[in-house]
């Protein structure tokens, strides 16, 4: 009994189900909804494809204008605490003209810390900048941001931002890598026990420029440079012997030059870094001037 009135109360062919739909009429039905949102016209699909290329391009325009605005706004941080640096070098040198002035070497002291905290916050809104846009970032904005941590006292972070304007630089040229890797060296020689990766540095630097595709009197002015900054990195740590050792190595790189007034340059540059060091007058005439280390 049960069974003939399950039969009774199914659908025949043609009926409707009892939701109110042909079951095989449903799923036919779908294709026929999803067509109605088809292009129906060759017009109709230009159309289309001119609204989704239109906004792809308007996309893409955003993204790059707001890269744009990142990376003025990284410069501008760096300009800023670039800015502060300077005014901590005038600090400094109004101190050392006023050894004595006790007040003044307060009011320096409270003025170091307080561009100290802005030295912070601006290097963290930097780091925070590249790394949103690091495509933008060029390898003086890492090296930058580099010293700016190693004066911090950051030296983990430091050694970051050094590695990365190594790498950044070396997309961009040699003399960009030089700069790059002198800056590291210089930091390497602030870390007692580092200095031997210093020198290797440097060594590396110099190897560096002796392979670099310019001219060779323009190599002889990238190698004396290079060897007053190692011989600088030496005398701050009190290494005078072997700052003295890289300058005489400046020397005959120096009286190598073929331009005579190139060569009288590099001559002068390497003993006014030699009478730096040692703390020496300059002199002009006479047997001290015929004392001068690099003749």
């Amino acid at each position: 009994m049960t069974q003939e009135l399950a039969r009774d109360q199914a659908p025949l062919p043609g009926e409707e189900a009892p939701d109110g739909a042909p079951p095989a009429s449903r799923w036919v039905s779908v294709p026929k909804a999803l067509a109605r949102f088809l292009p129906h016209s060759w017009n109709e699909l230009l159309t289309i494809a001119i609204a989704v290329i239109s906004l792809v391009i308007s996309l893409n325009t955003s993204q790059k204008q707001a890269a744009r605005d990142q990376r003025q706004q990284l410069t501008d941080t760096l300009d800023r605490y670039l800015q502060i640096q300077a005014q901590q070098i005038d600090i400094f040198q109004q101190i050392q003209s006023n050894p004595n002035n006790l007040q003044m070497r307060e009011f320096s002291r409270q003025a170091y810390n307080t561009f100290d905290l802005q030295n912070t916050a601006l290097l963290a809104q930097a780091a925070d900048l590249a790394r949103e846009i690091p495509d933008e970032v060029g390898w003086a904005d890492y090296a930058t941001m580099a010293a700016g941590f190693a004066s911090t006292g950051d030296l983990a972070t430091a050694e970051r931002y050094y590695r990365l304007a190594i790498d950044s630089a070396a997309g961009a040229s040699d003399y960009a890598t030089g700069r790059a890797r002198n800056m590291y060296a210089a930091f390497l020689f602030t870390q007692p026990s580092r200095v031997e990766d210093g020198r290797r540095e440097y060594e590396a630097i110099q190897q560096l420029v002796e392979q670099m595709a310019v001219d060779e009197e323009l190599k002889r002015y990238y190698g004396v440079n290079q060897y007053l900054f190692w011989a600088r990195s030496e005398a701050n740590i009190g290494n005078l012997n072997e700052a003295d050792a890289v300058l005489k190595d400046a020397c005959e790189v120096a009286k190598s030059a073929t331009l005579s007034l190139g060569r009288a340059n590099l001559i002068a540059s390497v003993n006014e870094t030699w009478l730096l060091i040692h703390q020496y007058p300059i002199p002009t005439t006479g047997p001290a001037a015929a004392a001068l280390l690099c003749q």
